[in-house]
Formats: structure tokens, sequence, C-alpha cells
């Protein structure tokens, strides 16, 4: 296991280790960094993207409880690999699937 730190907004750090090609973490770190978001970290493994992407990495995925569609930062040795269309609410359930700390979560 090595550590493995990003930084999100203004000089929030939320730091994990790395098992073999997942990135495990202590949720109580995100909890209250914004009442109206949910932060997921992990790998996305499949992507039904209605533009077409199919993505496969690790990052940081920022989810807006209030809003359709936000974008997806993939963080890797604190580099942004890609930026994406991440479809996340009630009304549309078409998005990929997240895997984090050995567990997956659909949306």
């Amino acid at each position: 296991m090595k550590p493995y730190e990003v930084s999100y907004g203004d000089g929030v750090k939320i730091s994990g280790v790395w098992v073999k090609d997942q990135i495990y973490y202590d949720r109580s770190q995100i909890h209250d960094l914004n009442k109206t978001s949910l932060f997921y970290f992990g790998s996305i493994i499949e992507s039904n993207q209605p533009s077409g992407y199919a993505v496969l990495g690790l990052g940081i995925v920022h989810v807006n409880k209030d809003t359709a569609s936000l974008p997806l930062y993939f963080y890797k040795n604190d580099v942004i690999k890609y930026p994406i269309c991440f479809i996340s609410s009630n009304k549309r359930k078409q998005t990929g699937k997240l895997i984090f700390g050995g567990m997956s979560h659909n949306h």
C-alpha cells in the first residue's frame, strides 16, 4: 500500500491508500465538504454515457444531488486525465458503475 492524496476545490485534500489498482479512503474525511453534494472516490469500470465515452480509470467523482450533469475529473498522481460528463439524477439513470472500498455503487 502507498499513500494517495488529491486536492479538490479550494485546497481541500483527500487522502487514501493504493491497494493494487484501487484506492481506499476514509469516508469521514469528505462528509462535510459540501452539504449539497456527494463525493465518491474510486474507479469507474464501465460507462454508458450518452456522449459515447467509455472510461477506465481512477479518480474523484463529484455528484451534485440537485444537478443532473456535472464534470467528472480523473486524478492519477495529481494530474487531471479526463474531463467528461457524468449524468446523475433520479430521473436519468444512465451512468457508469463506481467501485470504491470493494463495493459497487450504481446511480
